[in-house]
């Protein structure tokens, strides 16, 4: 039996992922940030073990590798999936504060998760991290202004491209070993802080990411994929 980690499991695509990787027969962990979320999680799939931690703070490190340590040996699948969405669209009041929490969130989030599981996605070799991604963190789609009519905010594109140079950081440090790092983009779905075009549920996608992980391509490692479109430019 595979061992999975899940970021941001409390709602929209973590929870569906949490759900559908139980269905594969995973053994999953979702990590949330509160008990009572925890609790919300377990009623929605009892065989979901939920881990408490915020990705925004450095203890999330200790507490995932405490609850890691004590209820498995190796993760197969750590997927990077917290995250949230941003408001402020102009150089205005506030606009550092959001975007220093979205990078610690998106960015530092997924590093310190990866930092924590990583002795234990060694251990379970060959495994994987996927790094959940936007089409908003891409700087080449930005530079040929496929983004130009959309009311983007300032504070996620920065933090999608930033956690894409992330992955390409860790790709190159595991590039001898087993575990695997790639970029996703999920497609449009529709989440409480997604864009107004969004026309996927966390469950369809859920559903498409698990089958594409499936029978990934042999070049996986190091790559930023759009399921709707295949690969993507950073």
């Amino acid at each position: 039996m595979k061992t999975a980690l899940v970021t941001g499991a409390s709602r929209g695509l973590g929870e569906a992922l949490v759900v559908c990787l139980a269905k594969r027969g995973y053994r999953v962990h979702g990590l949330v940030r509160t008990p009572q979320a925890a609790e919300v999680l377990h009623a929605r799939c009892a065989a979901a073990m939920p881990i408490i931690g915020d990705v925004a703070r450095p203890e999330v490190i200790t507490a995932i590798h405490e609850a890691l340590s004590r209820r498995t040996d190796g993760v197969h699948l750590l997927i990077n999936n917290a995250g949230s969405g941003a408001s402020i669209r102009a150089m205005h009041d506030g606009i550092e504060e959001e975007i220093a929490a979205h990078v610690n969130v998106h960015c530092l989030g997924a590093l310190r998760v990866s930092r924590a599981a990583l002795p234990f996605l060694r251990r379970a070799e060959p495994a994987l991290i996927v790094n959940v991604s936007s089409r908003f963190g891409s700087t080449a789609r930005a530079a040929a202004g496929l983004f130009q009519g959309h009311a983007l905010s300032y504070a996620y594109p920065i933090a999608k491209a930033a956690q894409n140079m992330l992955t390409l950081r860790m790709a190159e440090e595991l590039r001898s070993s087993q575990v695997r790092v790639c970029a996703v983009h999920p497609g449009q779905v529709q989440t409480a802080s997604g864009s107004p075009d969004a026309i996927t549920t966390p469950t369809e996608a859920a559903v498409r990411l698990l089958d594409w992980l499936e029978s990934p391509p042999a070049d996986l490692h190091g790559c930023y994929v759009d399921l709707d479109t295949g690969r993507q430019g950073w």
